[in-house]
């Protein structure tokens, strides 16, 4: 300590040579709003990719629901878990659930890519079915008697995910965009000497 004070006294420490130093250069208007530009870019294109990759499994769960509610009419018997699940409800129940779950995935869908009054509509409507769905799921589950309804935990638990990934995905999305907004207002106008 005693030694770097005396090297800022005679001139040679770090405090001698801060003087020497040029101040550091600022951003004129244009620059600024490039970097603005370029944060709002990488924004856009995180938000697509990551709306992209839920929608993918959005689809994916959907077409494998409608796949089942197809082979729940032609061959009732045909997938294990409607077999199973045969023991406790019958087959207008069981096309009921997946058709629900369905009609939840698709306002899901239809919420992250809406703009507007009508996507709040759309995921509260999707997660009040999802709920309602993981709670028949869950009810129904602790009825079966065989030890195959472990394999079925997904039932309960595929549509509550989802809400739950959408909502983390626009509420970290939806942060960053306050925070560029914040950086857009906190831009300084340049002025040159």
């Amino acid at each position: 300590m005693r030694q770097r004070s005396a090297m800022d006294a005679s001139g040679d420490g770090a405090a001698g040579s801060r003087k020497d130093e040029e101040p550091p250069d600022f951003l004129d208007t244009q620059e600024q709003e490039a970097m603005i530009e370029a944060f709002e870019q990488q924004h856009r294109d995180s938000l697509r990719f990551w709306k992209v990759c839920l929608s993918l499994l959005l689809l994916a769960y959907a077409s494998f629901l409608v796949h089942g509610i197809i082979n729940l009419v032609i061959s009732p018997l045909g997938q294990r878990r409607h077999a199973e699940l045969r023991q406790i409800l019958d087959l207008t129940t069981l096309a009921a659930a997946d058709l629900a779950a369905v009609a939840a995935s698709a306002a899901l869908l239809l919420f992250l890519w809406l703009h507007g009054s009508a996507r709040r509509l759309l995921f509260l409507s999707s997660a009040a079915l999802s709920t309602l769905l993981a709670l028949f799921w869950i009810y129904t589950l602790l009825q079966l008697t065989t030890p195959f309804r472990w394999q079925l935990f997904w039932l309960p638990l595929a549509n509550p995910v989802f809400v739950l990934l959408s909502v983390f995905i626009h509420h970290s999305f939806g942060g960053l965009e306050d925070e560029i907004a914040k950086l857009r207002g906190l831009k300084y106008e340049h002025k040159r000497v």
